[in-house]
């Protein structure tokens, strides 16, 4: 009787363990985005600042720090020149390096993080041109790395007082640069064909050169590392790739989809998503801009971010918040200009319920009883009459678009918003043709 007793309580617990993860995982649910807030901004590319209550960003010439708390410009530069082609900052939010153009090509500037004014310009080194085509910050703030375009060098300069450190030598053009998350490696594209190389930062030493199948040949661009420093991403031949770092082997790659127009490359801070801007199809007959996010391991798709509201023309760059539960993302063909605020997570409505609405076609709100006409006394109290059914034909349509938008969410791999929608249209629309592939598909994703 005692080993039954026991057994029974083992079970219980057991179950209730269970329970308790089932409930987990229901309320956590898949991550997705959810719309806070729009902040009118004069930019159009956009970068988190380390307090998460700036942005800073670049359009046209000019390169803007904005305070999303009071939507108003910090400061704003403006040179004589084209400018803002590319901005580096380290972590800390304590240097920030623009570079901006003069005549004959660019000129990387230290800039004054607070009133956004020059501190120093850089000279370059002797036989290099002022062709630099991008750079970065080491983590620490104490190294700046530019990849000094045709020239065939990526060269490094110490911060703040832009004393030349070395010069690293490449084999071809050199497009990328990136410092490891440690501040130990320095990845840099163009040194090899195919492949890029990684190099110990500090000594200049060659570590290792990935490559891949020469026919598909190529030197990748926008290299990013993970958090961990355990893989690398990048932009090659219009395809998003990553590679185990210490293999140097592929861990996957995504082939083009829709036209593709990649530009910004991003994991979020806790390594697990990996996310980047392109043109994928999201309906059956268009394509818009979005920011699409994957399982940085495995390469599943997540999410989606696509604001229909902007339809499919121009760019849509973005940025994670520092603590990788916001997204900032910017549409460069919408005026006036704003940059909008998206919380990044489970999906959760008003009320902190999984299922809240994403981007995208807003369902109809309810529909309100008409007042009585004058002169007509209202119905009477008691049991309210059972509503007219629709006729046949005005319900298999409006199943028919229940059924369009259930497939977009699952074209935008919200999955969770899809099943529940799914769930509506055989329960409110039964024997109807879209009910019942409602059903099919119901029956395929679980």
């Amino acid at each position: 009787m005692q080993r039954f007793r026991q057994a029974e309580r083992f079970r219980f617990v057991i179950g209730a363990i269970a329970l308790v993860l089932a409930s987990a995982n229901a309320f956590s649910g898949p991550p997705g985005f959810t719309e806070e807030r729009r902040v009118p901004s004069p930019i159009t590319r956009v970068r988190f600042w380390p307090d998460a209550d700036h942005v800073i960003g670049t359009v046209s010439r000019r390169t803007v720090k904005v305070n999303l708390k009071t939507s108003q410009p910090v400061w704003t530069r403006e040179p004589p020149s084209h400018g803002g082609m590319s901005m580096a900052m380290d972590p800390q939010g304590k240097r920030l390096v623009v570079l901006e153009g003069v005549r004959g090509g660019w000129e990387p500037k230290l800039i004054d993080v607070n009133s956004g004014k020059t501190i120093r310009t850089f000279q370059l080194v002797k036989n290099i041109s002022k062709r630099s085509y991008c750079l970065a910050i080491s983590p620490n703030g104490g190294t700046l790395a530019i990849a000094a375009g045709t020239d065939r060098k990526v060269l490094l300069i110490e911060l703040p007082g832009g004393k030349p450190m070395g010069v690293i030598k490449t084999a071809r053009q050199a497009l990328s640069v990136a410092f490891s998350p440690d501040g130990r490696m320095l990845a840099v594209s163009g040194d090899g064909y195919p492949g890029f190389s990684i190099y110990d930062a500090k000594g200049r030493r060659k570590l290792k050169h990935i490559t891949w199948d020469p026919k598909i040949g190529g030197t990748p661009i926008h290299l990013v590392f993970s958090p961990d420093n355990r893989l690398i991403a990048g932009f090659l031949q219009g395809q998003l790739w990553i590679w185990n770092l210490s293999t140097g082997r592929t861990l996957w790659r995504l082939k083009r989809i829709g036209i593709g127009l990649f530009g910004t490359l991003a994991f979020s801070p806790d390594g697990k998503w990996l996310a980047a801007n392109g043109q994928w199809a999201v309906k059956p007959d268009n394509v818009y801009m979005s920011v699409r996010v994957w399982e940085a391991r495995t390469g599943k798709v997540v999410a989606t971010l696509t604001d229909l509201r902007h339809g499919n023309d121009g760019e849509m760059n973005f940025a994670f918040s520092p603590d990788g539960k916001r997204v900032a993302a910017v549409f460069d063909r919408v005026k006036p200009l704003a940059v909008t605020i998206w919380r990044w997570g489970p999906a959760t409505g008003g009320d902190g319920k999984p299922g809240a609405s994403q981007a995208g076609p807003s369902q109809a709100p309810p529909v309100k009883p008409k007042p009585p006409p004058p002169g007509k006394p209202p119905a009477a109290a008691g049991p309210k009459p059972t509503p007219p059914k629709p006729a046949p034909a005005d319900e298999a349509t409006r199943a028919q678009k229940e059924l369009k938008y259930a497939k977009l969410l699952l074209t935008n791999a919200q999955t969770q918003l899809a099943v529940g929608k799914l769930k509506a249209i055989v329960k409110q629309f039964p024997g109807t043709e879209a009910a019942k592939e409602a059903q099919r598909l119901l029956a395929r994703l679980e």
